[in-house]
C-alpha cells in the first residue's frame, strides 16, 4: 500500500484490493469522484482486450471440460496440449530453434496424449 493513501487506511476491508490496485497502476473510482471514468493504460488497446476476451472465453471452455469430462483425463490433456502449443508458439512468433530434443519431447508427449484419449 501506498503511504498515506486515504483510501486504504480509511476502510480495512479495502485494503488487500488496493494494495494490489496500487502495484499494478489501477486508479480508485470510489477515491472522491475524482478518478471516476479513468482506466490503466492497458485497457483499450486492441491487443490487450483481444488477449483478455480470449482468456476469458478459454476460462469457460476449461470450466465446460471439466464439468463435463473426468478430471483424471482432462488435466493431463491440458498439461501435454500447453507444452505443444507454447512450443509451436514460441518457434512460430519468436522463432525459436527446434532440436532434436524437443522433437523427441514433443513426440513422446503426442503418444502419451493418443495413449491417454484412447481411455
Amino acid at each position: 500500500m501506498a503511504p498515506g493513501c486515504s483510501v486504504c487506511h480509511n476502510d480495512r476491508r479495502r485494503e488487500p484490493v488496493a494494495a494490489g490496485w496500487h502495484r499494478t497502476g489501477w486508479w480508485f473510482p470510489w477515491q472522491n469522484g475524482r478518478t471516476a471514468g479513468r482506466h490503466p493504460a492497458l485497457v483499450g488497446q486492441p491487443v490487450f482486450d483481444i488477449g483478455f476476451i480470449l482468456y476469458g472465453l478459454a476460462a469457460l471452455l476449461w470450466f465446460h471440460v471439466i464439468a463435463t469430462e473426468p478430471l483424471s483425463l482432462a488435466y493431463p490433456l491440458l498439461v501435454a496440449l500447453a507444452f505443444l502449443v507454447v512450443t509451436a508458439g514460441a518457434v512460430l512468433v519468436f522463432h525459436g530453434p527446434i532440436t532434436w530434443h524437443k522433437v523427441l519431447g514433443l513426440t513422446i508427449i503426442l503418444v502419451g496424449i493418443f495413449i491417454v484419449g484412447k481411455e
